[in-house]
């Protein structure tokens, strides 16, 4: 039916597991993990929180839904999630690797828009 949107959940797309991390104030965090804390503020692509995942892995499950998704060849798509997942949205979008995770900045609430034609994306725009 024209105007109505079809929403399907993905556990996939949802949050990144931060294990251990999980429910701590970032502060705790710090105090608990120092070390780890400051690999995971300067070099996210090499982090592995206990119990949690690295980027590598977030990456894998994201690609993998991203490609079935752009594979339905539907018109407009909208992916609302949490911002560990949509930062690594944007550089898979953008052909970058982990490391350029803290590069890509979105604030909370924020609406990024990507176009995907002959199988690549154009540079995002927010608002």
């Amino acid at each position: 039916m024209p105007g109505k949107a079809k929403l399907q959940q993905s556990d996939t797309v949802r949050a990144w597991s931060s294990g251990k991390w999980q429910g701590l104030p970032e502060e705790e965090v710090r105090k608990l993990y120092p070390v780890l804390y400051m690999r995971w503020i300067n070099e996210p692509h090499k982090a592995k929180i206990p119990d949690g995942e690295n980027l590598d892995l977030v990456r894998s499950r994201v690609s993998t839904t991203l490609d079935r998704i752009l594979a339905q060849n539907v018109e407009n798509i909208a992916i609302v999630s949490h911002r560990v997942i949509l930062k690594i949205i944007m550089c898979i979008a953008l052909l970058l690797d982990d490391s350029y995770f803290r590069w890509i900045k979105i604030d909370t609430g924020e609406i990024s828009v990507l176009e995907y034609e002959n199988g690549l994306f154009t540079p995002p725009f927010s608002y």
